[in-house]
């Protein structure tokens, strides 16, 4: 008797928990079921057409379609009510709209209507780290049902399985990789959509891209699309590479440095540092910009300290790429001729090395900086 009277207290209070929707969550973390079983989502509400990433605490990653529907968002100027069908993403605070905006701030405790393949799921805000739409940057990337390929998967361990992508139909800049990254979207899917889309890149842009704290290895990937042309020669604005050489010497000295000898070039680039060339010297400069891209390190750094005696500020450009190189002792020399040769507006590019983890780098860095302050 006794046990068909827990029995049944058993089902009252089940019964109980259903109607007022005190039930867990699948997906949830354990520490937060609390908030993950108050208030129910209407599995009749509308959803988003747009397929989405949410990521919670435990490592979770749920996609699914989001219940459209009106959100309190804090954000640091104060609360917003947000419609849900306008979120692109939502990553480390920061919340995404499609309109552009962008807030700092949390979603005011409550839950995320998601509705998987798998059925009608109800998260709690407090336990979401991530939300994104698999394959944004939106404006730019478009599905399609008939491409040759789908898209890697995504940075936060999803698979975009059956989702097929179109390769960007404009180059990529470093704003859209930006984007790219910003939406979770992984390191080599990014180089992928580079590859297809034939981008190119100035030095400015490799610089804006470690400014940024970009992958190394898609800096590395725009590296190989550079604007250079097809011999690997990195053009130079103002710096004509026609320019006459009326001196005998320096003209021989220049067409040592074409051989492929690299020590015949190392050589000649030693020789038109020699004073007794005087200012003739600066007629070899467009022949010894190429030497910037050489594959022996040895006449790169020869190549910097040359330009640091010969060059002028027309030569920056083709020097701000090595600020990425991954030799540090190419850094370093190519510090100490931006020093000699820059001006000041040549300092944004050297202060991202200032917390460069080599300790010699950030040192000429410093130092750099301190002399171009100094010029007037």
């Amino acid at each position: 008797m006794k046990s068909v009277t827990n029995f049944i207290r058993l089902l009252v209070l089940t019964s109980l928990f259903i109607s007022v929707g005190f039930w867990p969550v699948v997906g949830a973390d354990s520490n937060d079921l609390s908030s993950a079983t108050t208030g129910k989502s209407d599995v009749n509400a509308p959803t988003t057409t747009n397929s989405y990433n949410v990521i919670m605490k435990d490592g979770t990653v749920l996609v699914g379609g989001i219940q459209i529907k009106e959100v309190k968002f804090i954000a640091s100027y104060g609360p917003i009510e947000v419609n849900l069908n306008d979120v692109i993403t939502f990553n480390d605070g920061f919340l995404t709209l499609n309109d552009g905006t962008k807030l700092k701030g949390t979603f005011v405790d409550g839950n995320l209507g998601l509705k998987t393949t798998r059925g009608q799921m109800n998260l709690p805000f407090a336990s979401i780290t991530s939300i994104s739409i698999p394959s944004a940057s939106a404006s730019q990337v478009s599905t399609a049902t008939a491409t040759s390929s789908s898209i890697p998967s995504l940075g936060n361990g999803a698979n975009l399985t059956g989702k097929e992508v179109e390769s960007f139909s404009k180059m990529l800049t470093v704003e859209d990789i930006k984007e790219l990254i910003g939406a979770s979207v992984k390191s080599d899917a990014i180089q992928t959509q580079i590859e297809n889309s034939q981008s190119k890149y100035s030095p400015q842009d490799f610089v804006a891209a470690q400014q940024a704290n970009i992958d190394p290895a898609i800096i590395k990937c725009m590296k190989s699309h550079s604007d250079a042309d097809p011999s690997g020669n990195h053009p130079t604005p103002g710096i004509k590479t026609a320019t006459i050489i009326t001196d005998p010497a320096v003209e021989k000295l220049c067409e040592q440095l074409e051989q492929d000898n690299p020590g015949k070039v190392k050589a000649a680039l030693n020789k038109l540092r020699d004073k007794k060339l005087k200012d003739n010297a600066s007629e070899a400069v467009p022949k010894v910009l190429p030497c910037l891209a050489n594959s022996k390190p040895d006449v790169v750094r020869e190549a910097c300290r040359t330009l640091a005696i010969i060059g002028n500020q027309d030569a920056v450009p083709a020097l701000l790429p090595l600020l990425t190189n991954e030799r540090p002792d190419i850094v370093r020399e190519a510090c100490r001729t931006l020093a000699n040769i820059g001006n000041k507006d040549t300092i944004s590019s050297l202060e991202p090395l200032l917390t460069n983890l080599d300790h010699g780098i950030r040192d000429e860095a410093y130092k750099a900086i301190a002399k171009l302050r100094a010029k007037s």
